[in-house]
């Protein structure tokens, strides 16, 4: 139970202590059908009355008061001419006609209380509970929901080669084309690249031989390969691109109608292995309330914010400064992440409102590739 909840409870319990002397006000920080709800079950408390000769045995056991005599009930015969003096629920007559008075139920101290009173008092008390339960409205319904299945959009999944011998800086651009004759011309590289086309209308240019690329689909451009991109589409369209380049390159093109970004920013070490590695590059979109839970981090398992808010939770040892196991943080989308130790546990929340829509990239050295960070 929360802080507001358990808060909540107790004023109602004081209210329902209170009410019957007529000395509670209108409780205006409880939910008005709470306070109707106790007021009905107020005018519906109206326990049966107990057989006198019963109550005295139940004081001897319990209270071990004096026995004192008491009036046994009439025969079966005064019931014809009496309606009132029926019986009541426990089969014996009350000595009286009407519902004797009775003590308002309350904490302050123990004393006898008839055990049909008692009995009265927690069922109301219990269903004052439930209407507690079920009448307030829910705390934090959007997190509590159960989470839906994210949406992943794998645009990369290729095996790729590093001829170098050394870790290449990687590196996830996003570039912007406006309508036009404008393109983008880069040069053949060492290492390898690869696009992804975000928007429709663009067309890639690989070794002299052009392709038209539909939005979500990707290509990868190998080591010693030139490559040239345009839009030929009506409006602005942009495309990912993922590039591991050990050196400066000298991109052509305008910058009045193309135009660069990074795309995804981490703290971690981005860097291509020598060698052969498995390449995964997908985009994650999680409706609100959604929680994602990721395989132990490999160190070469990279995220950044496209979009939308991002609770965090890293559980493990050795993780990164100011960082607690199992508490989660949340990560503006100018944040980048931070760097994960090989074997952390990581959650992923959606904790706002809008869909959160993340950019991953994974590499995995195969067999014959480097397995460790440098």
């Amino acid at each position: 139970m929360t802080h507001s909840e358990r808060d909540q409870v107790e004023r109602l319990d004081h209210y329902w202590d209170e009410s019957p002397r007529g000395a509670a006000e209108y409780p205006h920080d409880l939910d008005p059908a709470l306070v109707d709800t106790v007021r009905q079950l107020r005018a519906l408390h109206r326990p049966p009355a107990i057989d006198p000769a019963f109550q005295r045995r139940l004081e001897e056991q319990f209270f071990d008061a004096p026995a004192a005599p008491a009036p046994w009930p009439g025969s079966w015969r005064r019931y014809r001419s009496d309606p009132a003096a029926l019986p009541t629920l426990n089969g014996h007559v009350p000595s009286h006609a009407s519902n004797p008075p009775h003590a308002t139920p309350t904490r302050r101290g123990w004393r006898p209380v008839p055990l049909a009173a008692a009995a009265a008092l927690a069922l109301a008390l219990i269903g004052s509970l439930l209407v507690l339960r079920f009448a307030s409205p829910p705390r934090d319904a959007r997190i509590l929901d159960a989470a839906h299945a994210p949406a992943v959009e794998t645009f990369v999944d290729a095996v790729v080669e590093n001829p170098g011998a050394e870790w290449t800086p990687l590196a996830v651009e996003r570039w912007t084309f406006q309508p036009g004759v404008a393109a983008l011309t880069i040069p053949a590289l060492t290492g390898p690249q690869w696009i992804v086309a975000e928007g429709s209308g663009l067309v890639v240019s690989i070794g002299g031989a052009e392709q038209d690329l539909a939005t979500g689909a990707g290509l990868v451009v190998p080591p010693g390969q030139g490559l040239v991109m345009r839009n030929t589409g009506p409006g602005p369209s942009s495309a990912l691109r993922g590039v591991a380049v050990a050196r400066y390159v000298f991109e052509e093109y305008d910058r009045s109608v193309i135009t660069r970004q990074t795309a995804l920013d981490t703290q971690a070490h981005e860097a291509l292995p020598p060698g052969s590695s498995r390449v995964i590059f997908e985009r994650l979109t999680l409706l609100a309330g959604t929680t994602l839970l990721l395989e132990p981090a490999t160190g070469q398992d990279w995220l950044d914010i496209a979009s939308g808010r991002l609770g965090v939770t890293l559980l493990g040892k050795g993780l990164p400064l100011n960082w607690q196991s199992g508490r989660e943080r949340e990560i503006a989308a100018d944040e980048s992440l931070p760097a994960l130790v090989p074997g952390t546990k990581v959650t992923l929340r959606n904790v706002g409102d809008d869909p959160l829509v993340l950019l991953r990239l994974r590499v995995m050295p195969t067999a014959g590739g480097a397995g460790a960070i440098p």
